[in-house]
């Protein structure tokens, strides 16, 4: 998913809605929830190409 992607997915939500990190989709509680962990962060992190040049390095956007 792009970051263009997210931002028109988000968009549909209310801005105080709470985001979450869906920790195990397998094992639900008593009421179908899913285990999920708050997001508190976010970071990026760049994996540098050197074998095919500078326009393949890629950037990713980390929540945590």
């Amino acid at each position: 998913m792009t970051v263009s992607e997210l931002i028109i997915e988000l968009k549909q939500y209310p801005q105080n809605m709470k985001v979450t990190f869906v920790t195990d989709f397998e094992n639900t509680d008593d009421n179908g929830l899913c285990q999920v962990q708050d997001i508190e962060n976010l970071s990026t992190q760049t994996y540098f190409d050197d074998q095919f040049g500078a326009d393949n390095d890629e950037t990713i956007l980390m929540l945590y």
